[in-house]
């Protein structure tokens, strides 16, 4: 993960890097790269950040913030 966001220039856009994943600040189309990460079904979608410890999700219809816990039903 290190390679492939030094290589491609994305650090500045990078909020969280974990073993198996990697949180934009921005979407990108990773297709353009010779290399890409692949989207899985198990995406949360877009996601808040208030601080490390404090983050919600976004109802892609309403843009309602919700812990995913909680679930959403719009």
């Amino acid at each position: 993960m290190f390679n492939f966001i030094s290589e491609n220039e994305l650090a500045n856009y990078v909020i969280r890097c974990q073993t198996d994943s990697i949180t934009f600040n921005k979407k990108f189309n990773f297709k353009l790269f010779d290399y890409y990460p692949i989207e899985e079904a198990k995406s949360t979608g877009n996601i808040v950040f208030k601080n490390l410890n404090s983050y919600f999700h976004v109802c892609k219809k309403c843009s309602c913030e919700y812990k995913y816990k909680d679930g959403h039903i719009c």
